[in-house]
């Protein structure tokens, strides 16, 4: 489906085997939002499809705590490795996308809407909204994990517009010194992204990352753990 300019794919419950048979037939099915298949499991949704759709938003619908146990941390992990902004009905409610002459904006069912995607990312402006927060607080929403050694990590924080954010990767060796993880200010919604590679040489196991803001007043911390395999 196309409208004003902005395209979906919806692929209902195509597993591998259909994904590749679309892929194979030659048909552009590049998009700007993919109805993720097959309610995120672990049968759908493979990287190529994921790379020949190439779209900014993924949506999974998905009842909280189903006895599938969808969506699979395989598939999502998949979605999260180049999809900027995932969301699914378990984590978000009921997700809403209102397309208009500029763009497009997605809002949530849950508190009133103000939900962030399960990945959001800062660099959709105009188009995926992600509400601010309250001066003072800060939330990581997102990282990237586990990462293999030569790849790349993703984290995402959402704190007070305008607040400066910092990023401490601590691995067996120390602090990390890799580029990426310097100092950034969060963008007019509060969000803040880091993208940094991680060392072929890097340690395999669980490590340690601090994040820090400052809106002008406030001091906040936050600390999450990110696997290196």
């Amino acid at each position: 489906m196309k409208y004003n300019g902005v395209s979906f794919l919806f692929v209902g419950d195509q597993a591998f085997d259909a994904e590749d048979n679309l892929l194979a037939s030659g048909i552009n099915i590049k998009s700007d939002i993919l109805k993720v298949g097959h309610h995120g499991s672990a049968t759908s949704t493979s990287a190529e499809f994921i790379k020949a759709v190439s779209p900014q938003v993924a949506i999974y619908s998905a009842g909280v705590g189903n006895p599938y146990h969808h969506p699979s941390p395989d598939t999502i992990s998949r979605l999260s490795a180049s999809i900027p902004n995932v969301y699914g009905t378990d984590k978000n409610g009921t997700i809403i996308v209102m397309v208009n002459p500029d763009g497009y904006k997605i809002t949530t069912g849950k508190n009133n809407g103000r939900d962030p995607p399960v990945n959001p990312t800062p660099t959709q402006a105009g188009k995926v909204v992600v509400p601010p927060v309250s001066s003072g607080s800060l939330t990581i929403v997102s990282v990237t994990n586990p990462v293999s050694k030569g790849g790349n990590a993703i984290l995402t924080a959402q704190t007070a517009p305008g607040a400066n954010c910092t990023i401490t990767v601590y691995y067996k060796s120390g602090a990390s010194k890799a580029s990426g993880l310097a100092p950034k200010v969060a963008d007019g919604s509060g969000v803040v992204s880091w993208t940094w590679k991680v060392a072929s040489n890097t340690t395999a196991g669980t490590w340690r990352i601090v994040v820090t803001s400052n809106d002008g007043q406030t001091d906040s911390t936050q600390e999450t753990t990110f696997t290196v395999k």
